[in-house]
């Protein structure tokens, strides 16, 4: 009889050149009878013919401090045979207990993989807009919450938004107008858009600028941003009228900031949105765009989108903004 050990189970080869039936089981020894009492269900085999093959028969793999009882069981004696010499733990175990803990580290690291990137497929927006944002300067409580809405399209709606408070660096270097003009050729060519946020103070500025009553907001200024974009905006709505425009403008305002009024008759036909009343409408406008997505997939992760940014902290922090800025606008009118 020869025994070979295995990664999960032990495996007898029998030699018989007798027609003979063997049986096996997994037995602990009783130290009070000097017994083998059987821990497992008895295994047989047999053979029926003269032959010189082995016999195969496998067996669990014994616990430590069992033995493997093997006897012949086609005949009324026989004297048992006991397995007990070897060391399951000392030669098996340790690398038993390897394998099965690479096993399982790879396991976990393929579900947490798995899970990584369907969480970013159901959670990611399916479009990624290029915005150039634009404001009006205007107090500090003013330009954090510019900021803030910023913040609020990247990290919510997943836009690439280019602010020039978040690249002075460049700015300083380069001037005003001329990051302007070079990010607007970017947004061109991304097909992004460029976003106005307009308010009331962005109306008065306009009217100066119409008036040219002051210079500061002509484009030759290389400090002002508002007078660059308004400059360019006009000029595209004027040169390319009846044309498709080269550069896709999109117009946001505040409610207590800015009223329809407050915007100029020739920007009317510019997409407008009033926040937090359009926002649905501005997510339905910045996912329009070339997908090769199936459509009823577009529209799940637009609604949970909705949702995900309608029970947002940011949204709620962008909130607050507004509000400080509003309170600002009133004590300002007040005095």
């Amino acid at each position: 009889m020869d025994l070979k050990i295995q990664l999960f189970d032990v495996l007898l080869a029998i030699s018989s050149e007798i027609p003979a039936s063997f049986s096996a089981a997994i037995c602990r020894q009783n130290q009070q009878t000097g017994d083998c009492d059987l821990q497992s269900i008895i295994y047989n085999v047999s053979r029926h013919q003269n032959g010189s093959q082995d016999l195969q028969l496998s067996l669990p793999r014994p616990r430590i401090g069992h033995c493997i009882k093997v006897w012949r069981s086609d005949v009324r004696v026989s004297h048992p045979y006991l397995l007990c010499s070897f060391d399951f733990s000392h030669k098996h175990l340790g690398l038993l207990a390897l394998v099965t803990s690479l096993v399982i580290f790879t396991l976990i690291l393929i579900v947490y993989i798995i899970y990584q990137r369907t969480w970013k497929i159901f959670t990611a927006p399916l479009w990624r807009r290029t915005i150039l944002l634009v404001y009006s300067p205007d107090s500090a409580e003013y330009k954090t919450l510019i900021c803030a809405f910023a913040d609020f399209l990247q990290s919510i709606l997943g836009c690439e938004v280019i602010l020039d408070l978040w690249d002075m660096n460049t700015v300083s270097q380069i001037g005003m107008v001329p990051w302007f003009y070079q990010k607007r050729e970017l947004v061109s060519q991304r097909k992004g858009k460029v976003m106005i946020v307009w308010t009331r103070r962005s109306k008065t500025m306009y009217d100066q600028w119409k008036k040219r009553q002051i210079s500061s907001l002509g484009c030759k200024d290389p400090t002002n941003l508002f007078g660059a974009a308004v400059s360019c905006l006009e000029k595209d709505f004027g040169v390319h009228h009846g044309h498709e425009n080269l550069v896709d403008y999109t117009m946001v305002y505040f409610e207590g900031l800015c009223e329809k009024k407050d915007i100029p008759k020739c920007f009317r036909k510019i997409s407008r949105y009033h926040l937090f009343k359009d926002l649905c409408r501005l997510v339905s406008h910045l996912q329009d765009t070339t997908c090769l997505s199936p459509p009823c997939l577009i529209k799940a992760v637009a609604k949970y989108l909705m949702k995900k940014l309608i029970s947002s902290e940011k949204r709620r922090g962008l909130q607050h903004h507004v509000d400080i800025c509003k309170k600002r606008l009133d004590e300002d009118v007040s005095r």
